[in-house]
């Protein structure tokens, strides 16, 4: 039965809104992040001493490091928006099926899994 519902789900997946918002909202603050980041000279032109110690890791040697910044900081971002979007998805509650069409999750994982987890909440 569990395949059948991952074939029809599959086939009938098909995101929200939401879903979309995570994508632009965390690209956005990627971007912002990344061009705040870029404008800066060196490790001592950072504006807030609470911003010194949250970024210490994307400026070795004082310079920013680009590479760094883009292996670490968007897939966090992603995953942690896309994480809490589902936590208030599934707090909102609903039929299984409107759940998962708004989960950011589903995308990735199938039916099952997330049916799994909700249920084991």
């Amino acid at each position: 039965m569990n395949e059948l519902t991952n074939l029809i789900l599959g086939l009938t997946y098909s995101p929200a809104f939401n879903v979309y918002l995570v994508w632009i909202i965390a690209t956005l603050y990627v971007a912002y992040y990344g061009y705040y980041f870029l404008t800066v000279n060196n490790f001592e032109d950072l504006s807030d001493t609470e911003y010194k110690k949250k970024y210490k890791l994307y400026f070795p040697n004082g310079k920013f490091s680009f590479g760094r910044f883009l292996a670490i900081f968007p897939p966090f971002t992603y995953l942690g928006l896309g994480t809490l979007n589902d936590i208030i998805v599934i707090f909102f509650g609903g039929a299984y099926i409107d759940i998962y069409n708004r989960m950011w999750w589903s995308q990735f994982l199938d039916a099952t899994t997330i049916f799994n987890f909700i249920d084991s909440l």
